[in-house]
Protein backbone atom coordinates (compact mmCIF):
# COMPACT_ATOMS: atom_id res chain seq x y z
CA UNK A 1 0.00 0.00 0.00
CA UNK A 2 1.53 2.90 -1.27
CA UNK A 3 -0.44 5.93 0.00
CA UNK A 4 -1.56 4.41 3.59
CA UNK A 5 -2.84 8.57 4.73
CA UNK A 6 -4.74 8.92 1.39
CA UNK A 7 -6.64 5.47 1.61
CA UNK A 8 -6.70 5.82 5.69
CA UNK A 9 -8.62 9.35 5.21
CA UNK A 10 -10.96 8.29 1.96
CA UNK A 11 -12.32 4.95 3.64
CA UNK A 12 -12.81 7.14 7.04
CA UNK A 13 -14.90 9.91 5.78
CA UNK A 14 -16.66 7.15 3.77
CA UNK A 15 -17.64 5.60 6.80
CA UNK A 16 -18.68 8.57 8.42
CA UNK A 17 -21.00 10.35 5.44
CA UNK A 18 -22.51 6.59 5.18
CA UNK A 19 -21.05 6.00 1.41
CA UNK A 20 -19.58 2.58 0.24
CA UNK A 21 -17.42 3.00 -3.05
CA UNK A 22 -21.01 2.45 -5.51
CA UNK A 23 -23.09 4.97 -4.25
CA UNK A 24 -19.09 7.58 -3.81
CA UNK A 25 -18.39 6.40 -7.34
CA UNK A 26 -22.23 7.23 -9.00
CA UNK A 27 -22.03 10.59 -7.16
CA UNK A 28 -19.06 11.61 -8.04
CA UNK A 29 -18.86 10.31 -11.45
CA UNK A 30 -15.36 8.78 -10.68
CA UNK A 31 -15.16 5.03 -11.85
CA UNK A 32 -16.14 2.05 -9.22
CA UNK A 33 -12.76 0.52 -9.99
CA UNK A 34 -10.75 4.01 -9.38
CA UNK A 35 -12.56 4.63 -6.21
CA UNK A 36 -11.29 0.52 -4.68
CA UNK A 37 -7.52 1.44 -5.89
CA UNK A 38 -8.05 5.14 -3.06
CA UNK A 39 -9.09 3.17 -0.68
CA UNK A 40 -6.57 -0.11 -1.08
CA UNK A 41 -3.99 2.48 -1.16
CA UNK A 42 -2.69 1.40 -4.46
CA UNK A 43 -3.11 4.70 -6.62
CA UNK A 44 -4.15 8.13 -5.57
CA UNK A 45 -7.17 10.56 -7.03
CA UNK A 46 -6.11 12.72 -9.72
CA UNK A 47 -6.33 16.64 -8.51
CA UNK A 48 -9.63 16.60 -10.85
CA UNK A 49 -11.09 13.13 -8.97
CA UNK A 50 -10.01 14.94 -5.68
CA UNK A 51 -12.42 17.69 -6.87
CA UNK A 52 -14.89 15.65 -7.19
CA UNK A 53 -15.13 13.09 -4.71
CA UNK A 54 -14.17 16.38 -2.10
CA UNK A 55 -17.46 17.93 -3.21
CA UNK A 56 -19.46 14.68 -2.72
CA UNK A 57 -18.23 13.99 0.77
CA UNK A 58 -18.20 17.82 2.01
CA UNK A 59 -14.19 18.27 2.72
CA UNK A 60 -11.05 19.86 1.16
CA UNK A 61 -9.27 18.41 -1.85
CA UNK A 62 -6.56 18.70 -0.64
CA UNK A 63 -6.99 17.04 2.93
CA UNK A 64 -8.31 14.06 0.63
CA UNK A 65 -5.21 13.89 -1.11
CA UNK A 66 -3.31 13.74 1.93
CA UNK A 67 -2.11 17.14 2.72
CA UNK A 68 -1.88 18.59 6.21
CA UNK A 69 -4.88 21.02 5.77
CA UNK A 70 -8.12 20.79 7.66
CA UNK A 71 -10.51 18.50 6.42
CA UNK A 72 -13.19 20.57 6.21
CA UNK A 73 -12.85 24.28 8.34
CA UNK A 74 -17.09 24.34 8.27
CA UNK A 75 -17.22 21.48 10.92
CA UNK A 76 -16.38 20.23 14.00
CA UNK A 77 -14.97 17.00 12.91
CA UNK A 78 -11.12 16.15 13.98
CA UNK A 79 -8.33 14.17 12.71
CA UNK A 80 -6.62 12.31 15.75
CA UNK A 81 -3.39 11.45 15.18
CA UNK A 82 -2.33 8.14 17.04
CA UNK A 83 1.29 6.86 18.10
CA UNK A 84 2.72 3.77 19.04
CA UNK A 85 3.86 5.80 22.87
CA UNK A 86 3.66 9.29 23.90
CA UNK A 87 4.73 11.52 20.97
CA UNK A 88 8.27 13.54 20.91
CA UNK A 89 9.59 16.01 18.89
CA UNK A 90 8.92 14.93 15.31
CA UNK A 91 7.50 11.56 15.96
CA UNK A 92 5.07 10.65 12.76
CA UNK A 93 1.49 8.98 13.40
CA UNK A 94 0.96 5.15 12.65
CA UNK A 95 -2.75 5.93 12.23
CA UNK A 96 -5.34 9.10 12.33
CA UNK A 97 -8.85 8.01 13.55
CA UNK A 98 -11.82 10.61 13.07
CA UNK A 99 -13.61 12.47 15.76
CA UNK A 100 -15.58 15.63 16.42
CA UNK A 101 -15.44 19.14 19.19
CA UNK A 102 -18.81 18.28 20.11
CA UNK A 103 -17.76 14.78 21.51
CA UNK A 104 -15.34 16.66 23.84
CA UNK A 105 -11.70 16.44 21.95
CA UNK A 106 -9.80 19.53 21.29
CA UNK A 107 -7.97 19.78 18.16
CA UNK A 108 -4.65 19.06 20.48
CA UNK A 109 -6.09 15.34 21.55
CA UNK A 110 -3.95 12.59 20.12
CA UNK A 111 -3.98 8.83 20.66
CA UNK A 112 -1.76 5.96 21.99
CA UNK A 113 -2.13 2.44 21.96
CA UNK A 114 -2.22 1.25 25.49
CA UNK A 115 0.94 -0.30 26.74
CA UNK A 116 0.41 -3.98 27.98
CA UNK A 117 1.24 -2.27 31.77
CA UNK A 118 -1.39 0.29 32.16
CA UNK A 119 -2.49 -0.86 35.53
CA UNK A 120 -5.96 0.38 34.98
CA UNK A 121 -9.11 -2.18 35.02
CA UNK A 122 -10.32 -0.65 32.41
CA UNK A 123 -7.86 -0.45 30.03
CA UNK A 124 -6.58 -3.70 28.13
CA UNK A 125 -3.32 -3.98 25.82
CA UNK A 126 -4.28 -2.46 22.41
CA UNK A 127 -6.68 0.10 23.62
CA UNK A 128 -6.95 3.39 22.26
CA UNK A 129 -6.18 5.99 25.02
CA UNK A 130 -7.42 9.92 23.35
CA UNK A 131 -5.30 12.03 25.58
CA UNK A 132 -5.70 15.65 25.92
CA UNK A 133 -2.26 17.28 26.35
CA UNK A 134 -1.95 20.55 28.65
CA UNK A 135 -4.36 20.37 30.69
CA UNK A 136 -4.76 20.18 34.47
CA UNK A 137 -5.16 17.17 36.36
CA UNK A 138 -7.51 16.08 39.09
CA UNK A 139 -7.70 13.76 41.87
CA UNK A 140 -8.91 10.66 40.45
CA UNK A 141 -7.94 11.30 36.58
CA UNK A 142 -6.33 8.86 34.25
CA UNK A 143 -2.57 10.63 33.53
CA UNK A 144 -0.24 9.98 31.15
CA UNK A 145 3.24 10.43 32.60
CA UNK A 146 6.63 10.13 31.56
CA UNK A 147 9.11 10.01 34.50
CA UNK A 148 12.63 10.13 34.65
CA UNK A 149 12.73 11.47 30.48
CA UNK A 150 11.49 7.67 29.36
CA UNK A 151 9.80 5.82 31.54
CA UNK A 152 5.68 6.53 30.47
CA UNK A 153 3.12 5.20 32.38
CA UNK A 154 -0.73 5.69 32.60
CA UNK A 155 -2.09 5.50 36.48
CA UNK A 156 -4.36 6.66 38.32
CA UNK A 157 -3.18 10.65 39.37
CA UNK A 158 -3.88 11.15 43.12
CA UNK A 159 -2.93 14.36 45.00
CA UNK A 160 -2.38 14.15 48.43
CA UNK A 161 -1.72 17.74 51.32
CA UNK A 162 1.89 17.12 51.00
CA UNK A 163 3.32 14.73 47.79
CA UNK A 164 1.21 13.81 44.48
CA UNK A 165 1.31 10.24 43.26
CA UNK A 166 0.44 7.99 40.91
CA UNK A 167 -1.43 4.66 41.95
CA UNK A 168 -2.25 1.39 39.96
CA UNK A 169 -5.64 -0.16 40.15
CA UNK A 170 -4.04 -3.30 41.52
CA UNK A 171 -3.62 -3.31 44.90
CA UNK A 172 -0.50 -5.42 44.78
CA UNK A 173 1.15 -2.55 43.10
CA UNK A 174 2.50 0.28 45.21
CA UNK A 175 1.74 4.37 45.04
CA UNK A 176 4.68 6.14 43.31
CA UNK A 177 5.46 8.67 45.06
CA UNK A 178 6.26 11.75 42.56
CA UNK A 179 8.42 13.17 44.86
CA UNK A 180 10.89 10.63 44.98
CA UNK A 181 11.41 10.81 41.06
CA UNK A 182 13.91 12.63 39.38
CA UNK A 183 11.85 14.19 36.45
CA UNK A 184 8.25 13.90 36.41
CA UNK A 185 6.41 15.34 32.42
CA UNK A 186 2.60 15.49 32.76
CA UNK A 187 1.57 14.47 28.84
CA UNK A 188 -1.86 15.37 29.34
CA UNK A 189 -5.27 13.31 30.88
CA UNK A 190 -7.42 10.32 29.44
CA UNK A 191 -10.21 11.67 28.05
CA UNK A 192 -11.19 8.66 26.39
CA UNK A 193 -11.05 4.99 25.87
CA UNK A 194 -11.31 3.42 23.08
CA UNK A 195 -12.01 -0.57 23.01
CA UNK A 196 -9.70 -2.69 20.18
CA UNK A 197 -11.30 -5.64 19.26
Amino acid sequence: MKHILIAKRLSEIMRLRGLNATKLSLSAHVSRASISQYINGSHKPSPESSQRLGAVLRVDPLWLMGFNVPMNPDEDILYIPVYSTFPTEGAFPIDYLLSSVSAGHAPSCFGITAPDDAMCPDIRAGDLLIIQPNISLANGDLAAIRINHSEELIRIWRKGKCTTFLSAAQPSIPDLDLSDVESVEIIGKVVEIRRRL
